[in-house]
């Protein structure tokens, strides 16, 4: 009783910073979704589609951030303090690096890049896409900047300093937003619509890692070496990159899935892809808080394996399969029965909301599966068995979920072909994470 209390105690110090942080992650999608929802559905569907395109692109940034999360616990629990600054140097820098060579080749092959991915789109929303694409692309190096720092600070189990940046970035942007969209108008100039929006989030983003550096600085974070350039250690890039490949490969097959299936609904048009945006956004809203506990289970996981400690390992198992019951399940029912309130928040056309409300729905009815897989895979990470989440992520996406869709659309509505191909790809997972944390064998991975 005492290993679950103590347990418990470090989860909920962990994940109650984090789950703010991924609400205010989340907040800006959110806010996006709302301003361009009443703008008009052309422009939202512009603007969301560049986002999870650019979130794809970004894959290697995101799985370099688990890494980092991962190894640098390690190290931290290890109180191996100069290897964490090392690999907390070594990282940034590569994120930079890689960062600016996407850059470059985003813009060389754009048209290619857009007319791959958007070629069915409506002349309409292709219009905004061309905008917003160039401003989130020059956007990217602040996001890896800011994404890996977060992710080293969380490792040493600090997520204050991502709370306050991400806090700070978010609130420019909604002001920037709202200013270049709508209250531009009080002084007698045109709305600057999804160009408005495109300004916003880049002066947002160039302003988040500057807010990071400062806090780590202020908070005095054990991340950041006396000496800025210092020497390469091979051996900690080595191990992030251990972890770093597979989660890399998982993100790619996860965010490239999302891309291709957005893809598919273009051929219905844009009423139901903006319903599908602004459901998927409402279910980011829920899914913040499990996602802010699937990171702290991550971190802890990853520290108390440094430890050695078998036992606490195995209770935040046992903690995952009681917030399923406790948690999960009743957030899924809100979200179920909240859905219609919740669209008319984004929209206010009425076709749009019909369609948001009926893919919410759907994506409430299933929250338990996709909550369930989230937190399980959190332990996984943590435990830096990637190798098996990369394969489980490709199996519930590819096979799951965007075969059943692209069969069923042929033949039946668009909400029934998403809806049968979400049940069956969460449900999969969920259940291939669970059987994987059963067999215990996670708990010996070496990293």
């Amino acid at each position: 009783m005492k290993t679950l209390s103590a347990t418990t105690s470090s989860l909920y110090k962990l994940a109650i910073p984090c789950i703010l942080e991924q609400l205010l992650i989340v907040s800006s999608g959110v806010l996006a979704s709302m301003v361009m929802g009443h703008v008009g559905k052309n422009e939202l569907t512009g603007v969301a589609m560049v986002n999870t395109l650019v979130t794809w692109l970004q894959f290697l940034f995101l799985g370099l951030g688990t890494g980092v999360t991962v190894v640098i616990g390690r190290l931290y629990g290890e109180e191996n303090h100069e290897g964490v600054k090392d690999a907390t140097m070594q990282s940034i820098y590569l994120a930079f690096y890689i960062s600016i060579a996407l850059v470059f080749l985003c813009f060389t092959f754009s048209d290619q890049l857009l007319g791959l991915f958007f070629s069915n789109a409506d002349p309409e929303v292709m219009k905004h896409i061309k905008i917003y694409f160039p401003y989130s692309i020059v956007s990217v190096p602040f996001v890896a900047v800011n994404h890996t720092l977060n992710a080293a600070a969380r490792g040493v189990g600090d997520n204050s300093a991502a709370l306050v940046s991400n806090s700070i970035v978010n609130f420019l942007y909604a002001l920037l937003a709202y200013i270049l969209i709508f209250g531009i108008r009080y002084f007698g100039y045109p709305s600057l619509s999804t160009t408005g929006t495109g300004i916003a989030v880049l002066i947002a983003r160039i302003v988040g890692p500057f807010c990071a550096i400062i806090l780590v600085y202020a908070r005095k974070i054990p991340i950041f070496p006396k000496k800025i350039f210092a020497k390469s250690k091979e051996g900690y890039i080595r191990r992030i990159f251990g972890i770093c490949t597979y989660s890399a490969i998982e993100q790619a097959v996860f965010q490239g899935g999302f891309v291709i299936l957005q893809s598919m609904l273009l051929i219905f048009g844009a009423t139901i892809q903006a319903g599908y945006q602004i459901a998927s956004t409402i279910n980011n809203i829920f899914l913040a808080v499990v996602s802010g506990i699937a990171v702290a289970m991550t971190v802890l996981t990853s520290q108390s394996l440094a430890r050695r400690n078998f036992d606490m390992a195995s209770e935040i198992f046992s903690i995952a399969k009681k917030m399923f019951l406790l948690l999960l399940i009743p957030l899924g029912i809100v979200m179920f029965l909240s859905s219609p309130y919740l669209a008319r928040v984004f929209s206010s056309e009425p076709d749009v909301i019909s369609s948001t409300t009926t893919f919410a729905r759907v994506l409430g009815a299933c929250f338990c599966f996709t909550a369930y897989q989230t937190i399980t895979c959190g332990i996984l990470r943590g435990a830096g068995d990637a190798r098996y989440i990369t394969v489980s992520c490709t199996v519930g996406l590819w096979v799951g979920r965007l075969l059943p869709v692209y069969i069923l659309s042929k033949y039946t509505s668009a909400y029934f072909a998403v809806g049968a191909g979400l049940v069956l790809d969460f449900a999969t997972r969920s259940l291939m994470y669970h059987l994987r944390l059963r067999k215990g064998a996670w708990i010996h991975i070496k990293v």
